[in-house]
């Protein structure tokens, strides 16, 4: 049983830094960490929601190699349920390499791979039927997937009787609500970066940008992810800034899937608006505490601890 599924997708990350100045062409330099991990939204947040206690399911696809085979065992032993991974002999599976820099900062070179073919063919609706949430991870970088065959699938899970959530990432094609709009009336829990979000909505505040996406498009829940400044909501009646807290940031690489994780992770168990953002802070603020896809981040109680700690 999965209580949250999450379709979005997913990738190895090769990840190396610090790394400031790139050498040139036929050049070479030295890094001192480098990692290989699960990546990409879908798998993101779906470990990071398994590590908080969540039965958690993925619904992506891989290609029938070592990569493929490598994320499916590492998914499994975060016990993540992949029974809704398809895989393709045609494709790679997808892969990104990571460049961090002395900051913490990213650089991303990316193989789109299965991930640019994922299609709504490749759910099983049926395996979805035990799932309460059903989160879209990672729109705008599912091309067959994104747009149309997105909204078919968001319409179909309202049908279901689930609430659905959808956080994306960035659009490379600049595209943005052409894509995307049709989507937004299916949504419950919208929550894109301020970035993402003032490119989506053509405004600069947060505070606008919920009241567009609430009144324009009636989605019920918006959560505009701040990074360094913490989030901001609209929900219902209630407005709320959030800060962050404050730790050393090692790898910002999955913060803001850790992020949605622990925001979910919150509502899920009932809890309200505030402390289901400040739950997602801390799961973003513990990601960024160490190298990888999901960090430092531990279980929902070291999470609420991790809180009780930083408001002493």
């Amino acid at each position: 049983m999965a209580e949250i599924t999450c379709i979005g997708n997913i990738l190895v990350d090769i990840i190396g830094g610090p790394l400031d100045v790139f050498p040139n062409p036929g050049q070479s330099t030295r890094i001192k960490k480098l990692n290989i991990c699960a990546g990409g939204c879908g798998a993101n947040t779906a470990v990071a929601l398994a590590r908080l206690g969540v039965s958690t399911r993925v619904v992506s696809k891989v290609g029938q190699d070592m990569f493929g085979e490598y994320l499916k065992r590492l998914l499994a032993s975060e016990k993540v349920i992949i029974d809704g991974i398809s895989e393709s002999q045609d494709f790679h599976t997808s892969g990104t390499m990571v460049i961090v820099n002395s900051t913490g900062e990213r650089t991303f070179i990316y193989y789109p791979g299965t991930n640019e073919i994922f299609t709504i063919k490749d759910i099983d609706f049926n395996l979805l039927n035990d799932s309460k949430v059903i989160h879209i991870a990672g729109t705008f970088a599912m091309d067959s997937f994104d747009g149309l065959q997105t909204t078919q699938a968001l319409k179909r899970f309202k049908q279901m009787g689930k609430i659905t959530s959808l956080d994306t990432s960035w659009d490379p094609t600049g595209r943005w609500l052409e894509v995307i709009e049709e989507s937004l009336p299916y949504i419950d829990i919208f929550m894109p970066s301020l970035n993402e979000a003032k490119k989506l909505s053509g405004f600069e505040d947060p505070g606008k940008i919920g009241e567009h996406f609430r009144i324009q498009y009636g989605i019920p829940t918006v959560i505009i992810k701040l990074g360094q400044q913490g989030s901001y909501a609209v929900s219902g009646d209630e407005r709320l800034f959030m800060p962050s807290f404050e730790v050393e940031c090692i790898d910002t690489t999955g913060a803001g899937d850790s992020f949605v994780a622990g925001f979910l992770a919150a509502k899920l168990r009932g809890f309200d608006l505030k402390t289901s953002l400040k739950v997602a802070n801390a799961a973003g603020a513990l990601c960024v505490e160490k190298v990888g896809t999901c960090g430092n981040l531990k279980s929902f109680d070291e999470t609420l601890d991790f809180i009780k700690t930083q408001e002493m």
